[in-house]
């Protein structure tokens, strides 16, 4: 059973179509379309389904467009794709009726050809001649016999597998080694595909940073003294500054001794050479002490800065997020995650700017002495240089888990979801397939298949009874076709069917009788005009002919319960008076297949198969053509049949109530023929058929006081506006009404004076 159409790209002009909205097909789907709309390319679609010939599609490909045509169906629980020009499944056990099946059965324009009577036979005849032999029935029993134990074994088999595959293919599985490690393995696929955004947007592991610290040129900085400064000197100011001064003595010092000039004092002007303290403070602040101090100064800060709480902070955090990370990439793939133990690295942060800190402090405290540094800032080096090197081949393990995280990532990108479900739903059915009690009832199906497989060998070769047969269902197909057109009212019936051999192969031959005088099909060789099919029947006829053929085809299969019958535009040349029995037979045959589905391009004739339908398993849908292309939605099969007031009045309501319309032009032409027909309505016999608004209005100026139509003078203005502004929209007052701009705002105005006018009847 056909479900949904879930997709149609590139077919004709069914551009990019996917499936939106409630569009489930029942037991009978109704489709409408006006021609040239889509019904022909949604029959070549299906016929291709039917017989898994991808031209049906591929010679409908849509023009201008690059792309390969793609389709997608719903049937009973599992998805037809054509992709690459080939259907993944097909539907043989649809039955279509469509120019394709009237031009390769029945007739080709004007003629009947040897190829119609071939095909003709084939389906006229089944596989019923066989069963008429004494050895074919016979072989019959057995079969059914043994098709009886089959069917046996196939429903225990059918509660293991619950529909997922055909059981003849779910025999015939393969065993594979490591099931249970493959179904792990594809179950995580899955979960990873139902998170692709999730994975898709998920960042990589950070690499992580532990600056290199100049432990040497801090070792050789904390080593450098300064010959050239006396300890006399270094004494003589330090108790100076401790006497004198505050913390910032030594800097005012150092800055002051840069103003002497002349061995002046720069304070007092008195003669200073032969101060003694100014000679010390000349040698202790020296130029080589200020680089030390300087050089001494731009270490420890250069040391704040690597060791700074922001970039340990950032150490945390990237250390963190990449903990979080792993713990989600760890479920699609398979790596060695790095692991960091952060308070390791904070209390060896702190422990090693601490030391070199207190050491730089000390140092520039004491200038003038040569430090070694203690055991524990080499201890400290060693751990810290160690530590930066762990991290550097942390930051490989990562680079290898990154590469792995885009690999997956890629691969997801890549990757289908039904495909891998499918795939995953084909290795839990082989596991099954191969469990204990399965595989037995699957050795015995086999063996009745088998079986089976002998008795139909035999009962081919009681085929020579196939002519004898053949006779008696040659007759019974002529009756059958004969009251189908005596039903739809035909003037003419079918006569002298027979089975012939041209070339070896049967076709089926007949006449068409008028009058009781039989008709040759063939047109005459010569030019002299002699009765034939080209020239005894109407088109209607014709049609009326292939739809007999097929309806007598139907009522002669043996599985028509399972049958999805495809009616397209069966009454598009049929005389009116056909639409009933046409109807009828449709209802009747929806009844008796799996699947009805009914395309056409005039909505009473499906209003009138809806109506004698049982709604309760029934769908109406449309194909309709957008800006990007055709698309089929859920049709109102009652709103879009019913009269024309009606329609005008429900599309103004509809626009003013919801206020959007794709077409506001036709919204605007809507307003005038709703006011004509409701004062026809409202004053019957004061107006003609043929006269329209403007033609009222002047009834209604003129009109008495005693007159009907007086009562709507006070009406007149408002109705002259609404005249005005609606007679833009019409060709037979304004000769560029398609070309007439609408404005939304205007619109809606005289959408909502228009619905007042007739509120007398409607509120």
């Amino acid at each position: 059973m056909i479900e949904k159409i879930l997709r149609i790209k590139n077919v004709g002009k069914f551009v990019n179509y996917s499936c939106a909205g409630n569009m489930s097909f029942r037991r009978l789907t109704l489709i409408h379309a006006e021609n040239g709309q889509g019904k022909t390319m949604l029959s070549a679609i299906f016929r291709s389904l039917f017989t898994g010939e991808g031209k049906y599609i591929k010679e409908r490909c849509t023009l201008g467009q690059d792309e390969v045509p793609c389709v997608a169906l719903r049937l009973s629980g599992s998805t037809a794709k054509f992709i690459d020009g080939v259907w993944n499944t097909t539907l043989p056990t649809m039955e279509i009726f469509d120019p394709t099946f009237v031009n390769e059965n029945v007739y080709a324009g004007d003629t009947v050809d040897h190829k119609h009577k071939k095909n003709l036979h084939h389906f006229a005849i089944g596989e019923e001649g066989v069963r008429l032999t004494k050895l074919v029935a016979e072989l019959d029993d057995d079969i059914r016999e043994t098709n009886s134990s089959i069917n046996s074994k196939r429903e225990e088999l059918e509660k293991e597998i619950a529909g997922v595959m055909d059981i003849d293919i779910f025999v015939n599985l393969k065993q594979l080694d490591n099931i249970d490690c493959r179904i792990t393995s594809n179950e995580k696929e899955i979960e990873a595909l139902l998170k692709a955004d999730t994975i898709a947007k998920k960042p990589l592991l950070f690499t992580l940073t532990l600056p290199v610290l100049p432990f040497p040129e801090i070792e050789n900085l904390l080593s450098k003294g300064l010959e050239d400064v006396s300890a006399d000197a270094e004494q003589m100011v330090n108790e100076h500054i401790l006497r004198c001064m505050d913390e910032r003595g030594e800097s005012w010092i150092s800055q002051g001794i840069q103003y002497i000039k002349d061995d002046q004092c720069p304070f007092c002007g008195e003669d200073i050479q032969s101060v003694k303290l100014i000679m010390a403070y000349r040698t202790y602040f020296s130029v080589a002490y200020t680089n030390l101090k300087e050089e001494i100064t731009g270490m420890s800060k250069s040391i704040e800065r690597m060791l700074s709480q922001d970039k340990i902070l950032s150490l945390q955090k990237n250390i963190e997020f990449n903990r979080s990370l792993s713990d989600f990439w760890k479920e699609y793939i398979e790596a060695d995650f790095p692991d960091i133990q952060f308070d390791y690295i904070k209390s060896l942060w702190n422990n090693t700017h601490q030391l070199l800190a207190k050491h730089l402090e000390r140092k520039a405290t004491a200038l003038l002495e040569k430090m070694v540094p203690i055991e524990e800032f080499h201890q400290v080096m060693t751990e810290y240089n160690n530590t930066r090197v762990a991290i550097e081949k942390c930051n490989q393990s990562i680079d290898e888990v990154n590469l792995k995280i885009m690999v997956k990532k890629e691969e997801v990108g890549a990757a289908d979801l039904d495909t891998a479900q499918n795939k995953l739903q084909l290795l839990q059915i082989t596991k099954k397939r191969f469990s204990k009690e399965v595989d037995q009832l699957c050795t015995d199906y086999q063996r009745l298949q088998q079986k089976k497989t002998v008795l139909e060998q035999e009962k081919a070769k009681a085929r020579n009874n196939l002519q004898e047969y053949t006779s008696s269902v040659v007759g019974r197909y002529q009756e059958q076709i004969n009251e189908y057109l005596k039903k739809f009212g035909a003037g003419f019936q079918i006569v002298e069917t027979k089975e012939r051999y041209l070339g070896g192969k049967p076709s089926l031959s007949y006449c068409i009788s008028i009058n009781e005088v039989a008709v040759n099909l063939e047109a005459p060789e010569t030019s002299e005009a002699i009765p034939c099919f080209k020239n005894t029947l109407s088109s209607g006829d014709k049609s009326t002919l292939a739809l007999a053929f097929f309806l007598a085809k139907l009522n002669q299969n043996q599985n028509l319960k399972e049958k999805v019958i495809l009616f397209d535009d069966p009454i598009s040349s049929l005389d009116l008076h056909r639409r009933t029995c046409t109807q009828q037979q449709i209802a009747r045959f929806s009844n008796l297949a799996k699947q009805v589905i009914l395309l056409s391009h005039d909505p009473y004739f499906l209003r009138l198969v809806w109506n004698g339908s049982d709604k309760s398993n029934i769908k109406t849908l449309c194909i309709t053509r957008t800006g990007q292309g055709n698309v089929i939605s859920e049709w109102d099969i009652e709103r879009a049949t019913q009269a024309e007031y009606y329609k005008d009045y429900f599309t103004l309501k509809e626009y003013l109530d919801e206020g959007s319309s794709e077409d506001l032009r036709a919204v605007a032409r809507c307003i005038r023929p709703l006011i004509e027909e409701n004062l026809r309505l409202r004053f019957p016999g004061q107006f003609k058929v043929n006269e329209w608004l403007g033609d009222m209005l002047r009834k209604i100026r003129e009109s008495e006081e005693r007159d009907p139509l007086s009562c709507l003078e006070p009406s007149l203005q408002e109705l002259s506006e609404i005249n005005e502004y609606s007679k833009h929209f019409h060709h037979d007052q304004n000769p560029d009404a398609d070309s007439h701009s609408v404005s939304g705002t205007e619109l809606r105005t005289y959408v909502e004076r228009a619905l007042n006018m007739i509120s007398g009847v409607y509120k």
